[in-house]
């Protein structure tokens, strides 16, 4: 089952793909006899946001952007998202995530970082 729910990532209908992979933890959970995790302990302090960075080689037409692109288009005004892309060569995809990104305005920001030396990148 858990091929099907793999392959299921491909398609549009996020919600009804999200509802189906809900279901399937939930019933690996009751297999483990695992109880749901249903809340997060670590909220900002007033006026901040949790900062998270992403850095991927893999903002481009790849495996991996096609999930990626749902985390990144799910993340509340709680997150300031970075993006740190090391594409070599950009295309269509790529431009479709950075602008996901920059959508967020003051919550998002897109770096690339090709050229960039690991010192530079410290």
């Amino acid at each position: 089952q858990h091929i099907w729910l793999l392959a299921m990532n491909y398609l549009t209908d996020l919600p009804n793909v999200s509802a189906l992979h809900q279901l399937w933890g939930l019933s690996h959970m009751r297999q483990h006899n695992v109880r749901p995790f249903t809340q997060w302990r670590c909220t900002p302090p007033r006026g901040r946001c949790i900062k998270i960075g992403y850095l991927s080689p893999d903002f481009y037409m790849h495996s991996v952007a096609y999930f990626i692109r749902a985390v990144l288009g799910n993340h509340s005004s709680l997150f300031h998202v970075t993006c740190y892309s090391a594409v070599p060569k950009q295309d269509a995809r790529t431009t479709e995530l950075m602008e996901l990104i920059e959508a967020r305005g003051d919550k998002g920001k897109w770096v690339t970082v090709t050229s960039m030396s690991t010192e530079q990148l410290r």
